[in-house]
C-alpha cells in the first residue's frame, strides 16, 4: 500500500492506474495459487520456492526502472505470480516438517518483525529515495530470502506408505 501512495506522489498515477496497480500483485498471487495446483505434485519444493523467490527479485529489479503505469502494472503482476509461488510451496514444505505448528509460528514471528520495522521505517524510504528505493528495498528482501533458502539444509525422503511427515528443514 505504501508504494500505491509513492506511485501517486512521484510519478503521478492517476487513482485508475493505482487501482490497477494496487490490484496486480493480488492478482498474480491468485493466478499463481491455480497454477500451483498442478505445479506442487510436479516438481520439489525446494525447486518452486527459489524459482518463486529468483522471480520476485528479477521483478521487484526491473520495476526499479520502470514508471509508465502499463509496463509496471504487468510486472506487478508476474511478481505477484513468482511471490505467491514461494509463499504456496513454503507453505507446504512447512506441512511436510515433523513439527509444521513450529516452521509457520517462526515464519509468522518473523514476518511480523520485518513488517513492522517496513511499517515504520518505509514511509521516511520512499519519501526520501522515492519508490526507487522502495523498490529496492524490496530487491534485497528477495534477494536475502533466496540466500536463506539456498543455504537451508533441506533433506527429502519419500515415504509413499508412511504416515509421518515426509520432509525435515535444518539449520
Amino acid at each position: 500500500p505504501m508504494m500505491v501512495g509513492g506511485l501517486e506522489e512521484h510519478y503521478g498515477f492517476s487513482r485508475q492506474s493505482l487501482g490497477l496497480f494496487a490490484s496486480a500483485d493480488t492478482l498474480g498471487v491468485c493466478l499463481c495459487g491455480v497454477a500451483m495446483f498442478f505445479l506442487l505434485a510436479r516438481f520439489p519444493l525446494r525447486l518452486l520456492i527459489l524459482t518463486g523467490l529468483s522471480g520476485l527479485f528479477v521483478l521487484h529489479f526491473i520495476s526499479i526502472f520502470i514508471s509508465l503505469p502499463g509496463p509496471l502494472t504487468f510486472v506487478r503482476l508476474l511478481a505477484g505470480f513468482f511471490g505467491g509461488m514461494a509463499y504456496v510451496s513454503t507453505l507446504a514444505w512447512f506441512a511436510k516438517l515433523p513439527q509444521p505448528a513450529h516452521g509457520y509460528a517462526n515464519y509468522i514471528v518473523v514476518y511480523s518483525f520485518y513488517s513492522a520495522v517496513l511499517l515504520v521505517l518505509f514511509p521516511f524510504i520512499i519519501h526520501e529515495g522515492g519508490v526507487v528505493a522502495g523498490w529496492t528495498v524490496l530487491t534485497v528482501l528477495a534477494g536475502l530470502a533466496w540466500v536463506i533458502a539456498w543455504r537451508l539444509s533441506w533433506s527429502e525422503t519419500v515415504a509413499t506408505d508412511s504416515p509421518q511427515p515426509e520432509g525435515q528443514l535444518n539449520f
